[in-house]
């Protein structure tokens, strides 16, 4: 829970796309990111330059974080 606080703190602070960089995930020039779930393994992200996603956008980073387990 104190890390949710956190991280809502320094999300407001920083701002989106800086927020992103702290997390790990590699970011171009000239983003705009919204609300975005960046799950578990934010490192695992690379985004290029001038890009644009938008709210409620999440990432899977493998077929078993999206269910496709045999």
């Amino acid at each position: 829970m104190i890390r949710k606080i956190f991280d809502l703190c320094m999300l407001k602070v920083l701002g989106n796309v800086k927020y992103a960089r702290v997390l790990g995930v590699k970011i171009g020039n000239s983003c705009n990111i919204q609300d975005v779930s960046f799950g578990t393994e934010p490192y695992l992200i690379e985004i290029g330059n001038h890009v644009q996603i938008t709210s409620g956008t999440k990432f899977f980073y493998s077929w078993w974080s999206m269910g496709f387990k045999r």
